[in-house]
């Protein structure tokens, strides 16, 4: 006698993973998201190099210009004050991140740039068409008042060489504090202040970025009010350079109208910002790193806490269904034995049967 037994249905385990993604993966109202959906829009940076190039010498251009302005308006005697120049930063860096933000990015400060290629947001490639354009377009900032500082009113107290010194970055006789109460800044002073500035403003403006270096909807406000503080802070120290970009041009002139020093203190200003870019991007790189050790773990803790009651069932099955089996066998055994010894029996009977007439 043969019979053939199916097992019960286990739970398989290849559904385990598909339920571990659905923990981790979030879903608003039927579409799978990224984690940059708060950038504006979802926008993207502009797809061509020329293009956000353009952006960024443009942007960085309309911004020095504004700075070197600004940082002038004292020897006009129109009431410029540090507050004024702040205000006058916090205006030219946030109208700029509005308006070229969504098609490079918005960063007009190598050293931001320097952050972005670090953590990916750009390629190097690109940063270093961003920082050429950057550079260039301070250049052409300064160089445009070259012809417009001559025809303003000079005197013997008030030369030429005055608006420079008052528009370029420097420390000791080069530093706005000096120029005014002859208060000496030193260079590890200056160094430190520059430090200080340059990551308040690199935080916080890569961090209004999405990871994909497009600008989020606060992008510009907190490109305006970073860059405002900052300048508030350094600016009767050293002239509030923040930016590399900002400091080259103006030096390479201020030198050709006799500040010698000007070219001479200029890696200061390329320093400060570059190493505050390097500290920030470090830091990004590292917590990113982290977070994303902290995100397989999670998604392996998830993985075993929904294999494991599977399995655990699937195992329970098992020995039960073991356990049925050999029940079962028994009983057939036990049928089986009984079909043979019935047979037996009734042939012994018709012998007996048999024999029984002739002993009678």
């Amino acid at each position: 006698m043969s019979e053939s037994f199916e097992s019960p249905t286990t739970v398989s385990s290849e559904s385990a993973p598909q339920k571990a993604a659905s923990l981790e993966t979030p879903i608003f109202n039927g579409d799978t998201r990224t984690k940059d959906s708060d950038c504006a829009r979802g926008e993207r940076l502009h797809s061509s190099l020329v293009v956000r190039g353009l952006a960024e010498f443009v942007g960085t251009f309309f911004i020095i210009f504004v700075l070197l302005g600004a940082a002038s308006w004292t020897l006009l005697g129109s009431g410029g004050t540090v507050f004024s120049t702040a205000l006058a930063a916090a205006f030219a860096y946030g109208a700029a991140a509005f308006t070229f933000g969504r098609i490079s990015g918005g960063h007009f400060n190598p050293a931001v740039t320097l952050v972005a290629a670090l953590t990916s947001k750009i390629k190097w490639i690109d940063a270093l068409v961003y920082c050429v354009a950057q550079v260039l377009g301070g250049i052409a900032a300064a160089a445009l008042l070259l012809p417009l500082i001559p025809s303003l009113p000079t005197s013997t107290s008030l030369t030429e060489k005055s608006w420079w010194g008052f528009m370029v970055n420097g420390f000791g006789t080069n530093s706005p504090i000096y120029l005014n109460s002859q208060v000496n800044v030193d260079m590890k002073f200056a160094l430190v202040v520059e430090l200080i500035g340059s990551l308040v403003v690199i935080s916080a403006v890569i961090s209004a970025m999405g990871a994909n270096g497009a600008p989020r909807r606060n992008f510009a406000l907190t490109s305006a009010l970073a860059y405002g503080a900052a300048t508030f802070i350094t600016a009767p120290i050293d002239g509030a350079s923040l930016n590399p970009a900002r400091s080259t041009g103006v030096a390479l002139f201020a030198q050709m109208k006799g500040m010698t020093a000007s070219i001479s203190q200029l890696w200061v200003f390329w320093v400060a910002p570059l190493l505050a870019g390097a500290i920030v991007g470090l830091v990004l790189v590292v917590s990113a790193s982290f977070k994303a050790s902290a995100d397989n773990a999670a998604a392996a803790t998830a993985f075993t806490a929904v294999q494991g009651p599977a399995n655990a069932g699937a195992n329970d099955a098992g020995y039960t269904d073991d356990a049925d089996l050999s029940e079962f066998n028994a009983v057939i055994e036990t049928k089986d034995a009984d079909t043979t010894a019935a047979p037996a029996s009734e042939t012994e009977a018709s012998a007996d049967a048999t024999d029984s007439p002739e002993e009678k």
